[in-house]
């Protein structure tokens, strides 16, 4: 029997379409919008006539008995409305985190979409109360508790924040999607990427929970006693199996390690949260790509912790002696420089995993042109994402002045970008028959990398994570650079001798033209060579009036044979001393802009 999943529809979604940046949310929002377009005319409560909207709008209008007897649609539609705010908050969440601060209305726009979403949410449960299959009842509980919270902790302006009630409903909704996964309802990639979201929150909000034990056992706990109150997620998830377990604080890691030691820099970390969080990302086993999502959610819930603990220590700093506040603010620094930089190089590390697998795809590709275009365009959108991270890395502090690192991070876009342009491109054009321009990339990119080669071959490559750059894989890249223009230089040289000899051809003059003026030889005459067969364009006047007005001028034989008695007879006259009368006199020419006679 199939059950509709509302988590699986919203964040399992997110996952599937790796929604991460800012861009990423903007499109999401746009598959979100094409969505509720067609769930409204499923639903037929689209109202074309919008003349006094507000009387004749239906969503608004929708109750439990529609969901019950008319479409189990109306409860996916009101589910998007809410996904659609909720996810437009968090790209407003991301676009402060990533600048530090709010600009403009942006914080008063969060709590706006928090609250609608919230709302929103609200009367989803309402609507679905009567929904007879408890997995999806309790799916869209725990979606509501998690946008609750989500209004609690950002959307809410209050002086204090409701710990207890925060803590309670991410519990509630974590231990529901936990045992969802026991019972092989939902993947687990969902619920490593909502743990790995919502346990950070969990450790800021609750009291004493350091490490993945003590998360696992509050969550616990917190289920266990509500147990015998009205909450109905609880009622639902122990009526129909769940067991509270507790784990073995014994079963902890050993003692965490509170230094960092990073190139040149040293520090201290002195929050053992963050500590303690550190440790547990960097025993992190990555097994498939989606690991990779759980991790990099790890490392930014680490940053967002530091963020808000360097901020909390501006104004307790202020009393602070001079030289003590300035090496505590450098330790500070260099720890955020750390954690910015695991966070980046954990989504360099994702997308160079991607970028290899999409390119053992490429080698397995057939002769087709179509899908060596669009595996073409897959490769070279995960070329331009590593650039991208790439280019942000050499920017953090600490980065921009290590010269030898700076190098080989150029280096790193530039393997990537060789690798597209020598393996992908090149192939393009020589599949097409263009061998000269794919020779061309061939020689531009050895150029390219060995005079990267060239500065680096007196300087060991330094060990970046998740080894992204070796010695093995340079000289892979430039075999098959070697190997490709090999496979392509002879049959460059052939397209250039015929391209050459048809250009030579083609102005050449034929054998028609060259009898009157240049001497043929038997060389000259080729039966594609004998006469002009193309059209010769020659200069033409730009204005054909002026042919018109010079029409007046022009003198013919005749003309000038009737002039000349004319004259005579006109200077014999004039010699007898008469006078011509009118009626005698030749009719003169007509002046500018006439009617052109002669």
């Amino acid at each position: 029997m199939v059950v509709y999943s509302p988590i699986a529809a919203t964040y399992g979604s997110r996952i599937e379409q790796f929604v991460e940046t800012e861009s990423d949310f903007s499109k999401y929002h746009d598959k979100l919008n094409v969505k509720l377009r067609h769930l409204r005319h499923r639903c037929k409560i689209v109202t074309k006539d919008t003349r006094k909207y507000s009387a004749k709008e239906k969503y608004s209008k929708i109750t439990s008995d529609d969901y019950d007897k008319k479409n189990k649609l109306f409860g996916a539609l009101v589910l998007m409305h809410s996904e659609r705010d909720l996810s437009f908050a968090e790209a407003i969440k991301l676009r402060i985190r990533q600048r530090g601060k709010p600009k403009g209305g942006e914080q008063k726009l969060l709590e706006t979409r928090l609250k609608k979403a919230y709302k929103t949410s609200q009367n989803l449960l309402k609507i679905t109360q009567n929904e007879g299959q408890w997995i999806t009842r309790a799916q869209y509980l725990a979606y509501a508790k998690i946008v609750h919270a989500e209004y609690l902790i950002f959307g809410k302006k209050v002086k204090t924040k409701n710990n207890k009630l925060i803590t309670k409903e991410l519990a509630l909704a974590l231990a529901a999607c936990a045992f969802l996964k026991d019972k092989q309802i939902l993947p687990t990639d969902i619920i490593d990427y909502l743990n790995t979201r919502y346990e950070y929150t969990l450790t800021q909000y609750g009291e004493g929970i350091t490490s993945a034990v003590d998360v696992h056992n509050f969550v616990s706990k917190i289920v266990e006693a509500e147990r015998d109150t009205n909450d109905e997620l609880a009622s639902l998830l122990f009526k129909n199996g769940y067991i509270t377990k507790l784990e073995d604080v014994e079963m902890e890691k050993g003692p965490v390690n509170n230094k960092i030691e990073w190139r040149a820099f040293n520090c201290k970390i002195k929050d053992n949260q963050i500590a303690q969080l550190i440790n547990d990302v960097s025993v992190v086993q990555i097994k498939d790509i989606a690991d990779y999502s759980s991790k990099l959610s790890k490392w930014e819930a680490i940053l967002s912790k530091q963020h808000d603990r360097m901020a909390r220590q501006v104004g307790d700093e202020m009393d602070v002696e001079g030289d003590e506040n300035i090496d505590n603010e450098e330790n500070e620094e260099i720890l955020l420089a750390y954690i910015k930089f695991q966070t980046i190089f954990t989504s360099i590390s994702r997308d160079a995993s991607l970028f290899n697998k999409l390119w053992k795809q490429w080698e397995k590709l057939g002769s087709s042109m179509s899908s060596k275009l669009t595996k073409y365009k897959e490769i070279e959108r995960i070329v331009k994402n590593l650039k991208s991270y790439l280019k942000e890395v050499t920017e953090l502090p600490g980065i921009y002045s290590d010269d030898e690192l700076i190098f080989q991070l150029e280096l790193s876009m530039d393997y990537f970008q060789l690798y597209l342009n020598a393996g992908c491109l090149a192939s393009l054009y020589q599949s097409k028959g263009k061998y000269r321009e794919s020779l061309a990339i061939y020689v531009h990119s050895y150029q390219t990398l060995q005079g990267k080669l060239q500065v680096q071959k007196n300087t060991p490559l330094i060990n970046l994570p998740e080894e992204l750059l070796t010695e093995q894989a340079l000289a892979k890249l430039d075999d098959m650079i070697k190997t490709g223009w090999k496979s392509v230089i002879a049959l460059a040289e052939y397209e250039k001798e015929l391209n050459t000899s048809y250009i030579v051809q083609k102005y050449q003059p034929t054998v028609i033209e060259k009898i009157d003026s240049i001497s043929v030889k038997p060389s000259d005459v080729h039966l594609n060579n004998l006469f002009p067969l193309r059209p010769i364009v020659k200069p033409v006047g730009a204005k054909p009036t002026l042919f018109d007005l010079a029409f007046n001028y022009i003198e013919y034989e005749e003309d000038v044979n009737a002039k000349t008695k004319y004259n005579e007879t006109v200077e014999k006259k004039n010699l007898d001393g008469e006078q011509n009368t009118p009626d005698d006199q030749p009719a003169k020419k007509r002046g500018f802009l006439g009617l052109f006679g002669r």
